[in-house]
């Protein structure tokens, strides 16, 4: 699943193997070998590939999402997590309406 999550994020960000094996500092044959035979990369290398693809290495080795939002929609959920409860209601009604037009 690793190796799925970086070729997905690498087409993802239009970047190349290539490119990724430079970042990493491996040889682009190295780099095509291990994730053929779907090696995990050691702990230096994989941080060093999460750096490169700007994502969390939670979301490499296992697809989670979760901190993959924008600063935006940080933002958004910070707010939301400060309002009323009452607040809350009329930013779910408001959103449920949005959704179901």
């Amino acid at each position: 699943m690793y190796w799925n999550n970086v070729k997905k994020e690498l087409n993802r960000q239009k970047k190349t193997q290539i490119e990724l094996a430079d970042k990493i500092g491996l040889s682009i044959g190295t780099l095509r070998n291990k994730i053929n035979i779907n090696s995990l990369p050691t702990f230096e290398t994989a941080i060093k590939i999460s750096e490169f693809l700007d994502c969390s290495m939670e979301y490499l080795l296992y697809g989670a999402d979760s901190d993959r939002l924008s600063s935006e929609e940080n933002s958004l959920i910070n707010n939301y997590r400060n309002l009323a409860e009452n607040q809350k209601q009329i930013i779910k009604m408001l959103i449920d309406n949005f959704i179901c037009k």
